[in-house]
C-alpha cells in the first residue's frame, strides 16, 4: 500500500511538456496557491501543486533547449542529456544520458509521509530520453507522520475556534429567538451581531474546504463577495453595540428611543454599500490590469484569469479603512463607558477591591462586544518561536471571538437561566 501510492504515480508516462498556462489550465493551479503557507488551502495540496508548477516553469524555460548540447569548449561532439521532466510525483532535473538518476524522496504525498532520507531512482537512456518508470520503491512511510506545520497548526486552531463558535452561536441564537421574555432591542442587538458571526465563520470554512477545488473565476469573486460582506457585517454590528452602550451609559439617553430599523440600516446596509463599491472597483482594475499585461507571458494573465479578487491592491482600503475606523470608535466608546463605570464606583462607598473586580469584569466582557480584541492582535513576531505563538494565539482568539460572544451575552446572562428556570418550572 505504502509502496503502490508512489509507483503507481511514478509509473505514468512522461508528463508532456506543457508550457505553463497549459498546465494551469489543466491542473486548475492558480497564483493563490503559490504561498505555500495560505491558511485557504490543506498544506499537502499546496505543496504538489506548488512542486507541479515550479516543475512546468523549468520545463517550459527549457522547450527550446535542444536534448543534444555542444561541449562549452567547443569543436567537440554533443553531449546527450535528458530535460527537465515531471512524473506526477517529483521534478526530474536535467542528468547525463546513460546513467541512473537519483532524487531524495519527497517528503508526503496524499498525506502520507516519507523518509526523505531514500532517493528515488530513473534511468536516463543513452539517447537522451527518460524511462517511462521512476522506482520509488526505496521511499518507505513515516511510522508516525512529522510534526504539522507552522500553517497547518494555524489553520487547525481557526477551524476548532470556528466550529465552536458556531455550535455555541447556534444555542445562543436559538434560545433568544425562542423565549418570548429574552425578547428586547438588546438581545436583538445582540443576536444580529451573533448570526453575523454564523455567516462569516461559515463562509470561512466553505471558503477554506473549496478553495483548492475551484478554477472558475465567477465562483472564487462570488465567494470573495460574500466572505468580504458577512466580515463588514460582524464589524458594523460591533459599532452598533458600542452606540448602544454609548447612548446607554455616557449620553444616558434610552438607547430604546432609537428605532431598530436604523440600527439594522448600519448593522447590514452600509456594509452591502462598502462591498458593492469594492466589487466595482476590482472589476474594473481588473480590467485595466488585463489591458496592461497582455504582454506579460509569466503569471500575470493566470493571476487575471483564476481568482485576482484574493488578490490585495489599493482598492482593498475601500473595505479596510471602515474596519479600521469603527476599531478605533468603538475603543473611544470602551473607555468613555469605562471612565463612567469607574467613576459611578467611587461613588457607591463600595470596597476598593470590589471596584476594581466589578471593573475588570466590565472590561473582560466589552472587550470581545466591541472587537477590541483585534486591535490587541494586529500586529506581533512573525518570526522564531515568539512568532509561532502569536499567529497561532491570534488564530484561537478570532476563531473563538463569536463563542465569546455567546457565552458572556446569552449564557452568562443571568436573564437567560432565570428565564429558563421560570419556564421549568410553568
Amino acid at each position: 500500500m505504502v509502496r503502490s501510492n508512489l509507483m503507481n504515480m511514478g509509473s505514468l508516462r512522461n508528463a508532456p511538456d506543457y508550457p505553463a498556462t497549459s498546465l494551469m489550465e489543466l491542473s486548475g493551479v492558480e497564483n493563490l496557491y503559490e504561498n505555500e503557507t495560505s491558511p485557504l488551502l490543506p498544506p499537502w495540496l499546496s505543496r504538489w501543486r506548488r512542486r507541479q508548477l515550479e516543475c512546468m516553469a523549468r520545463m517550459n524555460g527549457s522547450q527550446t533547449a535542444a536534448p543534444m548540447t555542444s561541449d562549452s569548449s567547443g569543436g567537440g561532439e554533443g553531449v546527450a542529456r535528458c530535460p527537465v521532466s515531471w512524473d506526477q510525483v517529483h521534478c526530474w532535473p536535467p542528468s547525463p544520458a546513460g546513467a541512473l538518476a537519483f532524487a531524495p524522496c519527497i517528503d508526503e504525498l496524499n498525506g502520507v509521509y516519507y523518509d526523505t532520507t531514500q532517493n528515488a531512482t530513473r534511468w536516463c537512456f543513452a539517447n537522451g530520453t527518460w524511462d517511462n518508470y521512476s522506482n520509488y520503491s526505496q521511499c518507505e512511510e513515516l511510522v508516525a507522520p512529522p510534526p504539522p506545520s507552522d500553517a497547518a497548526t494555524t489553520l487547525a486552531f481557526f477551524f476548532a475556534g470556528f466550529c465552536l463558535s458556531l455550535f455555541a452561536l447556534g444555542v445562543a441564537i436559538w434560545i433568544f429567538l425562542y423565549f418570548k421574555d429574552l425578547r428586547c432591542l438588546r438581545n436583538t442587538i445582540h443576536t444580529n451581531l451573533m448570526i453575523t458571526y454564523i455567516f462569516y465563520d461559515s463562509t470561512w470554512i466553505l471558503n477554506a474546504c473549496i478553495q483548492g477545488y475551484v478554477s472558475d473565476l465567477v465562483t472564487c469573486n462570488v465567494l470573495m463577495i460574500f466572505i468580504h460582506y458577512f466580515y463588514l457585517t460582524n464589524f458594523f454590528w460591533m459599532f452598533v453595540e458600542g452606540l448602544y452602550l454609548f447612548i446607554l451609559v455616557v449620553v444616558t439617553f434610552t438607547g430604546e428611543k432609537i428605532k431598530l430599523r436604523v440600527y439594522i440600516s448600519i448593522g447590514w446596509g452600509f456594509p452591502a454599500a462598502i462591498v458593492v463599491t469594492w466589487a466595482t472597483a476590482k472589476h474594473f482594475g481588473q480590467l485595466e490590469s488585463s489591458d496592461s499585461t497582455l504582454g506579460d507571458s509569466r503569471g500575470q494573465k493566470l493571476l487575471l484569469r483564476h481568482c485576482p479578487w484574493m488578490a490585495s491592491d489599493n482598492f482593498d482600503w475601500i473595505h479596510e479603512a471602515p474596519v479600521i475606523t469603527i476599531l478605533a470608535t468603538n475603543l473611544a466608546f470602551l473607555i468613555s463607558i469605562m471612565w463612567v463605570l469607574i467613576t459611578k464606583l467611587r461613588s457607591a462607598n463600595t470596597p476598593e477591591t470590589k471596584q476594581y473586580r466589578k471593573a475588570t469584569k466590565a472590561l473582560l466582557v466589552l472587550f470581545p462586544l466591541l472587537g477590541i480584541t483585534y486591535i490587541l492582535m494586529m500586529q506581533g513576531p512573525m518570526e522564531g518561536v515568539a512568532g509561532d505563538v502569536f499567529r497561532n494565539t491570534r488564530a484561537l482568539l478570532v476563531g473563538l471571538q463569536g463563542f465569546t460572544v455567546a457565552l458572556f451575552y446569552c449564557f452568562l446572562n443571568t436573564e437567560v437561566p432565570n428565564t429558563l428556570r421560570h419556564r421549568m418550572s410553568c
